[in-house]
Parts: structure tokens; sequence; C-alpha cells
């Protein structure tokens, strides 16, 4: 967000207050607690990241704040598993617990959610137009520019709350090259925008008077089923100024490769209370009015024992939409 839309309302307030500047050391005398990290997903290893708390003042140890004698452990469902081996799933209810003789211990516990049910009911592309790409030594060096619209259907069964998580990626073939290491083709897909206007749902957490204020919901795509618990809801995704990006010094029509890859993740409360913490202290009003001393700062979010870092969890779905077709159609050879 940009903090110029707010300029009117942080100038008005700087005109009923004076203030003065003077070095101030913070001695608070705040022994350093353990602070546990770590993002769990569904299906693969568990990292658990170890730190400690300090005093922005401490610039002893640099940016290295691990600890080095803290023994972590790890329980699926009541039972102690081997962090080696063990691979979270679906439904597991997973309790962290670090100890250290130095700072203490912590703990954290997260419950991994069920698969997120989705499908992609529609998907919409739009040539824009196409230029030549690269040196003429290939056979085919292009850019295609097109816009997309796709509709991603969302069902939600549960009647506790669900929170959810949309990201997106291109997919093209990468560098694909012959016995000898010469390179035969190569391409790649941009993104491009997204238009976060055309889907209401990643506004949801955005108050009225954040509106009012120039917030908006650019970069978000988090949201939650309030609007839809036990029912379905359909994504709107319009992205535009999409690039595919293609050299072939051997065209061959088989080897083309071009998709959208969405991933659909449902996400822990720890993790959605987390990231609308960010917005809130890097979008929000009250984040910008708690930078400047005009209010109190937003609280940071933490579901650690000692208050100090995150525990959150993850299971993904990814869905595709093919856009070979679609590209093969303005590909032109030299």
């Amino acid at each position: 967000m940009d903090i110029l839309k707010k300029l009117p309302y942080l100038l008005s307030l700087l005109l009923l207050l004076t203030s003065c500047m003077e070095d101030f050391d913070p001695n608070v005398g705040t022994r350093p607690v353990l602070c546990l990290n770590s993002v769990i997903t569904a299906g693969e290893p568990v990292v658990v990241n170890v730190t400690h708390t300090w005093l922005f003042t401490d610039t002893a140890g640099a940016d290295d704040h691990a600890v080095k004698d803290a023994e972590v452990r790890i329980y699926a469902n009541g039972l102690l598993v081997d962090q080696s081996e063990w691979v979270p799933q679906p439904g597991d209810l997973v309790r962290i617990e670090a100890a250290s003789p130095t700072y203490g211990d912590a703990w954290a516990e997260v419950k991994v959610p069920l698969a997120p049910t989705a499908e992609i009911i529609s998907a919409d592309p739009e040539f824009l137009q196409s230029w030549p790409f690269s040196a003429d030594m290939f056979e085919v060096g292009q850019i295609i520019d097109f816009n997309i619209k796709v509709q991603l259907r969302v069902h939600d069964s549960n009647p506790v709350s669900e929170y959810y998580h949309i990201g997106f990626a291109g997919i093209g073939t990468g560098a694909i090259l012959d016995d000898h290491g010469e390179q035969i083709m190569a391409s790649d897909l941009l993104t491009g925008e997204i238009n976060y206007d055309a889907e209401p749902i990643f506004s949801e957490h955005i108050s009225e008077f954040d509106y009012v204020t120039g917030s908006d919901a650019y970069g978000f795509t988090f949201f939650t089923d309030r609007q839809f618990t036990g029912s379905s809801y359909t994504l709107h995704l319009d992205f535009s100024n999409m690039e595919y990006r293609i050299q072939a010094a051997q065209y061959d029509p088989s080897l083309i490769v071009c998709e959208m890859a969405f991933t659909l993740s449902s996400v822990s409360e720890s993790y959605y209370n987390y990231v609308n913490y960010r917005w809130q202290t890097d979008d929000g009003l009250f984040g910008d009015l708690g930078d400047i001393g005009f209010t109190d700062p937003v609280w940071a979010y933490s579901n650690v024992s000692t208050g100090a870092g995150l525990v959150c969890a993850r299971t993904p779905l990814t869905l595709t939409v093919d856009l070979r077709d679609f590209i093969l159609a303005y590909i032109v050879q030299r």
C-alpha cells in the first residue's frame, strides 16, 4: 500500500502535535527467551528453527541468533516422533517443544489442516501481441503477451473455521539440451499482474476505516470460509500482461510446455493470524500510525509459549491450467 494515500490524514495529526528527539538506551533488563519458527507442510519433513530474542541495540552475534544448546522434541498426536523419519499428515496434532539450559523452554502446538477440495471451472486466455525475441540464430525466438481469467471453485464442507491461501506460478520447458549439452529449446511463462480488485474475498480482512484511508489487498491472497461455510466459493483470478518467452534452435511443437499452476493451501489459524498481523503493520492505517508514535504499535502475533515465533501448518493442493494449444496457435517460425 502506498503510504502517500494516507498522507493527508497523517499531516492533519502532525499539525496537532510537536515533538523532540533524544538518544534512548532501552536498558529494560528483559531476559532473552527461546523463539520457535516452523512452517509444517503435510507430506514434507519438518524443520524447526530455534533462536532467541534480543534487543535491537544488541549487535553481538550479528544476524546469527541460533540457539546451539537447544534440544527439540516433536510430538504427533501425543506420541514422540523421530524428526529425521516422520512426516506430518493432514489432521495430525503437532506439538514442538524446545529446551535450552541458557534460554529456558518453549513450546507450540498446531493441527495440520485437512486437504482443500477445489477444481478449476474455466480458464479464458486473451491474446494481446507478440514480437521477435533474441538473436536470429534461433528458428523460433518470440514473446507472446496475453491476459487470462481463471475461475477456481473452492468447496468447504467442514463446520469449523477454515483458512486458505492461493499461490500461482508459470511453468515452461526450462532449458532443453541435446546429447552434446547444446540448448535445443528454452521457454518460461511470466504470470504478469493479478487484479486483486477482481476478487473481493482477498479484502475481507480490511476494515471500512482502512478502505477510506487508502488500504488495499495488493499482495494478499489469504482468505477464510466465513462467507461460504458449508458451501462453495468461486475465486476470480484475473491476470494481465502475461508473457510466454521461447527460444528454439530446433523447434519441436511436441516439446512445448506452457502451464499455470495454482496452489490452494488449507492453512492453520496461526498462519492466517500471522499474515493478517503483517498486513496490519505493513499496510494498515494503525500500523502506519504506530510507526510514527500516534498510537500503540500493533502487537506482534505469536502462538509460541514464550510469545516469540510462529509454528503453523499448511496442506497444499496444486491445480494446473494447460495453455499449450493456445500458445501453439501464435508461435511463428522464421
